[in-house]
């Protein structure tokens, strides 16, 4: 069975300002026969505020931070038949 494609590029998803509503939407594809996907924080940790949902939307309030703070994770994607791609990712509060 193939493993599930990300289409979200690995590295950083971007600078977010503390104290300001933020979302972002991680993207993978199932490959047939499969035909979903879900998405689970694997390690690390968001920043203080943010969490993903299974739909891989990431999403909160980013805590107040005295300097940027970078904060790295892996996401893992499992698609319905239990295959699985992990991706390392990175956001930084301002």
């Amino acid at each position: 069975m193939a493993q599930p494609v990300w289409n979200t590029e690995a590295g950083s998803i971007g600078s977010y300002p503390a104290l300001l509503p933020m979302a972002y939407q991680l993207s993978a594809s199932a490959v047939l026969p499969a035909t979903s996907v879900l998405y689970t924080l694997l390690s690390g940790a968001l920043p203080s505020g943010l969490s993903i949902n299974e739909d891989g939307l990431i999403s909160g309030t980013p805590t107040l931070v005295t300097r940027n703070t970078l904060s790295t994770f892996a996401v893992r994607v499992t698609d319905n038949l239990q295959t699985i791609r992990d991706r390392t990712f990175s956001i930084n509060v301002s």
